[in-house]
C-alpha cells in the first residue's frame, strides 16, 4: 500500500525528519523532501531532494505538486528563538490548496497551542514558563496550529512530548486525551513511525493527537 503514496516532507534535516525519511523509505513510501540550498542531511538514496526555502511559495509548491500527503515535522531548535512556523505552515496550506492536495499531517508539541486538560499540573507551569520566556515563539506555534485548525483540509496535528534519540520501542500511546506528564517522553523512531502510519493509513482525521510512551 505505501508504494503508491508520495509524501512532501517539510523540516527533513532534523533529526525527527531524517527518521521520519527512513522510516517512509522502508515502508515503501516516496518521500520528497524540502532542505535548504547549504543544508545537509543524512537520507536514503530513495528520497527525492528539493532545494529551496520554506519562506519561499514556488518552493513550496514544487515540493508539494504531485504528492497525496504532506508532512510537517519542522520548528525551532536551540536556542529557540526562530519565529517561522506560522508563516511556512499558511503557505504550505495555501499551497495544498492551489495543488489539490488534501491530506496534511503536522508534528508540533504537546506542550504548544491552546491549554488542555492532558496537561498534569508541573506541566502547565513548565507552560506558563515557556510562554513567559519565549513569547513571540510560544505565539508562533499556537498561530501554526490555529491554521491547520481553521483550514478545510485533511489535516491531523501529532503532539509529541520530549523526544529522545533512543531506540524504537515499538509501541506508542496515542489518543485525543492521553496524558502528559514531566516524564512522559516518546523516541523520534517511534513518533517517525507513528507520522509514516498516519500517512498511509489516516485514524486521526481533524483531530489533535498526543503521543508517547
Amino acid at each position: 500500500m505505501g508504494e503508491s503514496i508520495k509524501v512532501a516532507l517539510f523540516g527533513a534535516s532534523g533529526r525527527t525528519g531524517q527518521a521520519v525519511a527512513r522510516a517512509g523509505a522502508a515502508q515503501g513510501l516516496l518521500i520528497r523532501a524540502s532542505l535548504r540550498e547549504t543544508t545537509r542531511a543524512i537520507l536514503p538514496s530513495t528520497v527525492e531532494i528539493i532545494r529551496g526555502d520554506l519562506g519561499d511559495a514556488n518552493h513550496v509548491r514544487d515540493t508539494i505538486a504531485g504528492t497525496i500527503v504532506v508532512c510537517c515535522v519542522f520548528g525551532p531548535g536551540p536556542p529557540y528563538t526562530d519565529v517561522f512556523c506560522a508563516r511556512a505552515t499558511e503557505l504550505i496550506v495555501n499551497a495544498m490548496h492551489r495543488v489539490g492536495v488534501r491530506r496534511l499531517i503536522c508534528q508540533t508539541g504537546a506542550m504548544i497551542g491552546r491549554d488542555v486538560a492532558n496537561w498534569t499540573l508541573p506541566v502547565c507551569l513548565m507552560v506558563r514558563m515557556f510562554r513567559w520566556q519565549r513569547p513571540a515563539v510560544a505565539a508562533d506555534r499556537t498561530r501554526q496550529e490555529e491554521l491547520i485548525r481553521e483550514s478545510d483540509l485533511e489535516w491531523t496535528l501529532v503532539k509529541p512530548p520530549r523526544l529522545t534519540d533512543g531506540p524504537a520501542r515499538g509501541r506508542v500511546l496515542a489518543d485525543v486525551d492521553t496524558r502528559i506528564g514531566l516524564l512522559s517522553k516518546i523516541s523520534r523512531a517511534d513518533l517517525a513511525s507513528f507520522l509514516v502510519g498516519e500517512c498511509v493509513a489516516p485514524r486521526y482525521l481533524k483531530q489533535a493527537v498526543y503521543v508517547t510512551w
